[in-house]
């Protein structure tokens, strides 16, 4: 009765007596900048995003919304993304907020509300409305440019990052521009200033003007668009309606409040959504505070994987997966010796020898030598395949048996009517079985699942295996969607003779198989080759495939419970008739029921065990390694090999090149991504194209034109532009199953690509000087010939895209929560913090123990995310100000800068630049010598440190450690006075034992909180001043062997259940490990 009640007096109140409805209060115009809400914009509606006002209702949904956003676009592959798009049912849950206004705003007074402590005199609240609770308890805390998302790239300047003759190769980042193209400072776009064609007068996107590009960026606000930008730095509830609030404390560059575009504060859509707002106790602001408010609803990125989850264990709507996908759909694969009585187990001895006689696989290193003496804790060795559902099977009807055709493919599941379209995949795994040892664990023993890296394989699993064999337990190793080994000879030329020599040759044929597939028609496996992709939708579901497969592994695992019989032990001589008995003693060797499973892996590897940690119940721990949350986040820093060709190749592309040739000549040449590989492909060579003509290439198909300036002889133009890929051609060429092994022109003109013409404008008079509409030589791209003279068309799709703007920030922005449910971040909070519970697992202890393994410096997966994803799991502490600063005392051993005098340099020591080179010796003169030769380009963080205190967050922030780029040297000040190209050093693990004298604080960070069961922890390993991706293997020759203490740690963690009985012990790196162990 209250309720109804309640709702009849919110409807009075916001219907006038007229009828007309209102909102939530009137607005007031102050001048101020008004917010931009245009829903007939070009491209895609201009209003404040994420927004309900851009979604439709649908009684399917389970927030009973979808998305509604254009589905018109230049290009099919963009139409596509959309059209996908309009299935979510909601926003992201830790995606970017942006909202534009029609004038500049005051950032100063932005920065000194949002970045201080006091959230009340905030000017902009994100509030959750769904549920009850207070105001601190809806409140959500937002970063605008706090570091909590970093963007500055390690490799500025590096003309090659971002590909050839790129025109903003010395930019800091590649969302916001930081040229000053107005080179005689009139203000005007003047012809030869626009050097990136974009036709706007590009200024650095900095706080103050004249600010430093890289310290002073502006990462929360785009001027050119006056866009202001911010993130929620933990994710926000799925499901869930919130309302954006921008009070009047948000003022114009003259200091006036902004102005709703509405006569009220809101869309009137909105209005009784946004009356939850009146309810809220100790709200900071009151009604009439509020310059304009709006709502947005989250969608549910976990709720499919975990339907499917629930569909394999016989339960929900998916429940015929259980019978689809039974536990005994395994093969195996013969990997003993030749004539072995046991041809399906291989003891680890052979293998031993073997790697031993092919030292270009390893090396003959001293790592090698530990990793072999590791390999005498395994008993044996098994391998072969499992059936796994495969969500992304061909749904256009192309695929042969080698070519699956999934490449382009997305999971199509509907959770409330229980529509799914699943094939079948064989998954291969290998599995090491430890040797029983006195007081460890017995059989069956835990099984830790060890993910591989990029591009890489299940093989990885034998850098870890010997070692966590040590501690009592099994590895296995998955090959992720589309990745295995792509040929055997490429480890070594001499492997196939050796492996004959010592009767290995079943064992060589097993590790050959794998998932990976011909993805450019050369007839040669490319592993990973469509894992990060410029399709959003595509990269998304390989992830949520891979954890699908990890799911199905751990569930036939778990049916290893010493009585159940399998049908293995007939079919495979040797193997045992209990399930997982596979040397024939009667006793499973591996798995069994219960929290008994543990995840890690490198890289990828940590990508996916930080994701499967949060979904996966059997899991009772996971250490990813170098993994990350953000996946937009990752590829905007990413310097991995294979990413930024993959994803902003064909995101800028395709690229029309011209270069100079030696004899005064322009080359002009596609540059496009082959797959995960850069690609140049000349088509043509002309003489007349000079410095400050404008190249124009047009799409005839779409109308889409773009433009580039000639400068120092050379050219680069992207156009938008639709092509076929590699697998969509061959139907065409009418080759079935069989490789290409001569070129095939395209049956007919333009089937193939969109029509293009290149046309080359004087730089003076914008006359045509010269007309391209023809191969002008024969080009050969993914098995497709294009002969000289026929029609020039594009050889592969892109969205031609410029990097460092609107556009491209946008795209990404979108992206960002499209791509969420196989992000990671969705899954972290779930690890031991808000766990999932599945109703019909009786015997599982819910909720694991995480040790999250960043490493410092790390720019292949960057180092942010990495954090992130602990900073998301809970295990960094946000509010205890742990760290404190006397003003008058140097941290750690550094001397005070004031205080040092002479600067007297030794041999070998002449200045500032033979310390960075690491040609100077002598320490404590390279401590000092910034000192003397004056302060660097970026400033000093630390006096602002000076007699404050910081959580641990911060500490991570302000110590550069989520920047994590050595060569701004940030320690060249009080009280480090360390002028050398290096990190900080924010755990001390090595307790000042590794030789680099890095900056560290008195107390290490080492973030460590409880569980329910355990311990949850973060260690940053501090492999190398420069930074590094990982560790590697145990290197006892080092001061300080921090990849052995790593793999201890993780191993001791593990076998502890996450109880470890210490954490940061010296031990961890001795050859003998710890007593406690």
């Amino acid at each position: 009765m209250k309720k109804t009640v309640f709702s009849l007096c919110v409807a009075l109140f916001w219907v006038s007596c007229t009828g007309e409805p209102k909102g939530l209060a009137p607005t007031v115009d102050t001048g101020g900048a008004r917010i931009v809400f245009d829903l007939q914009a070009e491209d895609m509606a201009e209003i404040p995003m994420p927004n309900d006002v851009a979604t439709r209702h649908d009684p399917t949904s389970p927030t009973g919304l979808r998305l509604n956003i254009s589905t018109v676009a230049k290009t099919s592959m963009e139409r596509d993304l959309r059209e996908k798009a309009n299935t979510l049912d909601g926003f992201g849950i830790y995606s970017p907020i942006w909202v534009r206004f029609d004038a500049p705003l005051d950032l100063e007074n932005i920065i000194q509300r949002q970045r201080n402590e006091d959230i009340e005199d905030d000017c902009i609240y994100v509030l959750r409305l769904s549920g009850g609770g207070d105001f601190r308890s809806r409140f959500v805390p937002l970063d605008f440019g706090n570091g909590n998302f970093p963007i500055v790239l390690e490799r500025i300047g590096d003309r090659n990052m971002y590909f050839e003759n790129d025109p903003r190769q010395d930019a800091s980042n590649i969302l916001f521009d930081t040229y000053d193209e107005d080179t005689n400072r009139n203000g005007l776009l003047d012809p030869g200033e626009d050097t990136d064609m974009d036709y706007v007068l590009d200024s650095p996107n900095v706080v103050k003007e004249g600010g430093n590009v890289v310290d002073d960026l502006a990462t929360f606000y785009e001027r050119e668009t006056n866009t202001l930008i911010f993130r929620p730095i933990l994710t926000l509830e799925e499901g869930t309606k919130y309302a954006v609030v921008i009070t009047k404390k948000l003022v114009d560059r003259n200091k006036n409040p902004v102005v709703s575009p509405f006569p009220y504060v809101n869309h009137l859509d909105q209005t009784e959504e946004l009356q939850v707002l009146r309810q809220i106790p100790d709200l900071p602001f009151t009604i009439e505070d509020i310059a304009f408010a709006w709502v947005f609803t989250t969608g549910n990125p976990t709720r499919e994987i975990r339907a499917i989850r629930d569909g394999l264990y016989g339960h929900g709507v998916f429940r015929a997966l259980n019978d689809m996908f039974t536990t005994d759909a395994i093969q195996l694969d013969k990997v003993g010796l030749r004539n072995s009585e046991k041809p399906y187990i291989l003891s680890p001895q052979p293998l031993i020898e073997l790697i031993r006689s092919v030292p270009d696989i390893f090396g003959s290193s001293e790592e090698l030598k530990n990793l072999l003496k590791d390999f005498e804790n395994i008993d044996f060795l098994i391998a072969g395949s499992f059936k796994s559902p495969n969500f992304l099977v061909d749904k256009d009807g192309i695929a042969t048996e080698h070519y699956p055709a999934d490449d382009d493919e997305t999971i199509e599941v509907d959770p409330e009517t229980g529509r799914m379209i699943v094939g079948t995949a064989w998954v291969t795994f290998i599995c090491a079985v430890p040797k029983k040892l006195e007081g460890k664990q017995t059989k069956p023993f835990p099984v830790v699942l060890v993910g591989h890296g990029y591009t890489g394989n299940r093989l990885e699993f034998l850098l870890y295996s010997g070692r966590v064999a040590r501690f009592g337990m099994a590895t296995c190793g998955l090959d992720a969607f589309g990745h295995g080994m792509t040929d055997i000879k490429e480890l070594s030329s001499e492997l196939p003779k050796y492996a004959e020599a010592l009767g290995l040759e079943d064992f060589v044929k097993a590790i050959s198989k794998g998932r990976a597939r011909d993805l450019d028609n050369d007839g040669k496996p490319d592993s990973g080759g469509d894992f990060w992709t410029k399709d959003i939708f595509h990269t998304r579901d390989v992830v949520r495939q891979t954890l699908i497969d990890h799911l199905q592994f751990v569930r036939i695992l778990r049916s290893f419970d010493g009585k159940r019989r399998w049908s293995l032990g007939e079919n495979y001589e040797g193997v045992g008739s209990i399930a997982g008995d596979f040397d024939g003693d009667g006793v499973p060797d591996l798995g069994g029921d219960g929290d008994k499973y543990f995840a890690t892996g490198g890289s990828l590897g940590g990508i996916i065990s930080g994701a499967l940690c949060g979904i996966e119940p059997a899991l009772a721990g996971c250490a990813p390694i170098s993994g990350g949350a953000g996946l937009i986040d990752i590829a905007v820093r990413s310097t991995q090999g294979g990413v930024p060709e993959a994803v902003f190749l064909p995101l800028f592309g395709p690229l029309i090149v011209g270069n100079p040739t030696e004899d005064g000549k322009t080359e002009i040449k596609f540059l496009v991504n082959n797959v995960n590989n850069q690609g140049h492909y000349p088509f043509a060579v002309v003489e007349g194209i000079k410095d400050g003509d404008v190249v124009r290439v047009q799409n005839l198909r779409n109308g889409e034109v773009s433009e580039a300036l000639v400068m120092n002889s050379r050219f680069r133009v992207g156009i938008a532009s639709d092509a076929l890929t590699a697998t969509e051609r061959r139907p065409f060429f009418g080759i079935g199953d069989e490789p290409i092994k001569d070129p095939i022109p395209p049956p007919r003109a333009f089937l193939f690509g969109d029509p293009l013409v290149l046309t080359v404008l004087d730089g003076q008079t914008r006359k045509e000087k010269l007309k391209i509409d023809k191969f002008m030589k024969d080009l050969v791209f993914q098995g497709t010939l294009y002969k000289e003279g026929s029609p020039l068309e594009a050889i592969c799709a892109g969205f031609g895209l410029q990097r460092n703007t609107p556009k491209l920030r946008r795209l990404l922005s979108i992206s960002a929560f499209l791509i969420e449910p196989g992000d990671p971040a969705v899954y972290a909070p779930h690890i031991f913090q808000k766990v999932f519970e599945y109703p019909y697992e009786k015997d599982l202890i819910f909720g694991a123990n995480p040790l999250m393994i960043p490493t410092v410096g790390d720019m292949n997966v960057p180092v942010n995310t990495g954090i992130a994803m602990a900073r998301l799991a809970g295990i960094i502490d946000m509010k205890e100000k742990r760290f404190c600063f006397d003003p008058e005392k140097p941290i750690g051993d550094a001397p005070a800068c004031e205080t040092f005098e002479g600067c007297d340099a030794p041999e070998g020591c002449n200045d500032r630049d033979s310390c960075a080179k690491q040609e100077c010796k002598d320490t404590d003169f390279c401590a000092n010598v910034a000192c003397c030769t004056g302060q660097l380009e970026y400033s000093n963080f630390y006096k602002d440190l000076r007699g404050q205190c910081i959580s641990e967050n911060e500490a991570l922030i302000k110590f550069h450690v989520v920047e994590g780029i050595e060569r701004f040297r940030r320690f060249a000040f009080y009280p480090f006075c360390d002028c050398r190209p290096i990190l900080f050093d924010p755990d001390n693990l090595s307790q000042g034992t590794d030789g680099f004298f890095a900056p560290t604080l008195d107390t290490p960070i080492r973030a460590t909180t409880n569980t329910s069961s355990g311990i949850a922890m973060m260690r940053l390993p501090y492999v190398s001043p420069r930074g590094t991706h990982g560790f590697g293997l145990p290197d006892f020759t080092k001061p300080f062997p921090v990849d052995n203490y790593m793999i201890n740690l993780i191993g001791h963690f593990f076998a502890t259940f996450g109880n470890p009985k210490k954490t940061d012990d010296l031990c961890f790196a001795s050859v003998e490990g710890c007593d406690f162990f």
